[in-house]
């Protein structure tokens, strides 16, 4: 028996005694410090510009982009923080904005908003930034040489119409811009829908540098960073979690938080596995990345497309997902189960999608896509009902689970367990 992470549950896996298990190598991460007093250690020790204090002396608004409810990123902690650098500026909380970074994801809920904002939620003005919104400022084109295609600049009024714009962020592998973090919270979660569909177009998704963790090179991330540029983004605050709720923290310049934190990123998430071509690789998908299947379906990428493999040709994907949402309620997350949906086969999923200009969403409909032409899929823990049309197996508990996949795998079927999808991942040396 094995246990992995169920959201904020455990699921225990009864599997065959004939089955040989390995499990990812655990790395003694290093610890960080509480959040609290990471951000401040941050904040006295910019990396790359004056403190925010210093650049924000005679500013009278100022905005502060903020992830949305798919990342866990501390705000009750870290936005006092800010708020207390820009009070020795003489700004109060009533001349700040919280932007929250949508994307193509749903609007905050209230619970959502309160828990980001903590004490903050009745002394700050906060707006959600989405990609539909009607009252875009259009800052131009990029048409660098160096990217594979133009992106038209669209972005929300909140992070435009300000004196100083700032950003929170964590810092994670990510399948397109390599880590987020840095630049991506304005560029991406703040921008129109048009930028973001121009950014997760086919000329970035197949790249050969557009690969999960890597910076060097990558196209997404060039794009990402030019935003940022053009929108002002000027200072951010950024973490990487660390063991037993300890948090490494930057501050400063967004491209060289980034690299700094990028480091931590590289030691923390990768591991060697024991061996290769397993029959069966068993994901654990924590919360909040499990509210849906576009976030929970990240690792099953991460994995399947844009690196060696570990999983043998026809093995089976295993993530342990809630998945309450379903497919995802944001306009992104509809467009991606219109395609899954809309289609009779993975391979039609991609094909489709090569001769149709894709929307927002799309490019995660091409991922998994892509995954499951070459490799099976199996849900455990969500409502089959609701991710009819996945074109993935799905089970509503790990009984269920293992009856569907225990004929389909050999009797000594060799399986590897990763206990967390997104902050530990198996890469061939």
């Amino acid at each position: 028996m094995f246990t992995l992470p169920r959201g904020d549950d455990v699921w225990r896996f009864p599997i065959p005694g004939t089955w040989r298990v390995d499990r990812l190598p655990e790395r003694a991460r290093e610890p960080g410090l509480p959040p609290a007093e990471a951000a401040a250690a941050a904040l006295a020790a910019p990396l790359g510009t004056p403190r925010l204090a210093e650049l924000a002396r005679g500013v009278r608004r100022v905005t502060i982009a903020v992830p949305d409810a798919t990342r866990a990123t501390h705000e009750a902690v870290l936005l006092p923080a800010l708020l207390a650098e820009l009070a020795v500026a003489g700004i109060s909380a009533d001349a700040v904005t919280v932007a929250f970074s949508l994307g193509m994801h749903r609007p905050t809920t209230a619970e959502e908003r309160a828990a980001k904002l903590g004490d903050l939620g009745d002394r700050v003005r906060t707006v959600d930034c989405h990609g539909n919104d009607p009252d875009l400022v259009d800052l131009g084109r990029l048409e660098d040489e160096d990217l594979p295609a133009p992106v038209p600049v669209h972005l929300n009024r909140a992070v435009v119409d300000t004196d100083l714009l700032l950003a929170l962020g964590r810092v994670e592998v990510h399948q397109m811009a390599g880590l987020s973090g840095g630049s991506k919270t304005v560029a991406l979660g703040c921008a129109g829908r048009e930028t973001i569909g121009a950014l997760h177009g086919l000329p970035f998704l197949e790249h050969p540098e557009t690969v999960p963790g890597r910076l060097a090179g990558n196209r997404m991330r060039r794009g990402l960073d030019r935003i940022g540029e053009r929108a002002g983004l000027r200072f951010v605050l950024d973490l990487v979690p660390g063991p037993d709720g300890t948090v490494h923290a930057a501050a400063g310049d967004p491209g060289q938080v980034l690299m700094h934190l990028s480091a931590r990123v590289d030691a923390d998430a990768w591991a060697t596995p024991p061996d290769r071509d397993y029959d069966a690789v068993f994901l654990g998908v924590p919360s909040p990345k499990d509210a849906n299947l576009y976030q929970a379906s990240r690792p099953l990428t991460y994995l399947a497309v844009g690196s060696p493999p570990v999983l043998a040709p026809g093995g089976v994907f295993v993530l342990a997902a809630r998945c309450p949402e379903g497919f995802g309620e944001g306009a992104g997350e509809r467009n991606f189960a219109a395609w899954m949906r809309g289609h009779d086969s993975p391979a039609e999923v991609v094909a489709a999608i090569r001769r149709e200009e894709s929307r927002a969403g799309g490019q995660r409909a091409f991922l998994v896509a892509r995954a499951l032409e070459r490799f099976a899929g199996l849900v455990v823990g969500a409502d089959p009902d609701a991710l009819a049309g996945s074109h993935l197996a799905v089970a509503p508990d790990p009984e269920a689970g293992l009856a569907w996949l225990t004929p389909r795998l050999p009797a000594d079927a060799r399986v590897l367990v990763v206990e967390d999808g997104f902050g530990r991942l198996p890469r061939l040396a």
